[in-house]
């Protein structure tokens, strides 16, 4: 994947990076978060709800889906699509009904299972990795503005 690199040398910097990016999103967003076991998909999907007014963001890998009401209307959907046999069990899970709601924002951890389903249009990729004692993130976004304020905001301490 190409795109621009963001280091996230401590948890605070993680959470902050979740933060700054829920600020940015808009109904009918989806995130597509991508990375190792341990790399930090959860943590940020936790900083992006705790940031929208979401207290209880857990891992949704047996449940696959969790469903989060936010502060400022509509939901967070949390998808976890490691347990997916596929694209077709996500549709059947209800994805057309949801993906591009303009009422939802998606994150989907193993983004990559799905591929075939993601609409660049409206989806901010994010790949996370181990560096060092801490994370490091390359983002792709289609919307040039919003990934600028993206970048501008990793480079502030």
């Amino acid at each position: 994947m190409s795109g621009s690199c963001i280091d996230l040398p401590d948890l605070e910097s993680h959470q902050r990076f979740g933060r700054v990016i829920a600020g940015l999103l808009v109904g009918g967003d989806i995130v597509a978060l991508r990375g190792e076991l341990g790399a930090g998909k959860t943590t940020l999907v936790t900083a992006i709800g705790q940031a929208m007014g979401i207290d209880d963001i857990s891992s949704p890998t047996f449940g696959i889906i969790h469903e989060h009401p936010r502060l400022q209307g509509g939901r967070l959907l949390h998808v976890d699509a490691y347990r997916l046999g596929g694209v077709d069990e996500l549709i059947d899970l209800g994805w057309d009904e949801w993906a591009g709601d303009p009422d939802t924002i998606v994150c989907i951890e193993w983004a990559d299972r799905i591929e075939a389903l993601l609409d660049p249009r409206c989806l901010l990729d994010v790949k996370l990795w181990h560096a060092g004692d801490g994370r490091a993130a390359q983002v792709r976004w289609e919307d040039s503005e919003r990934l600028s304020s993206l970048l501008a905001a990793g480079d502030t301490p």
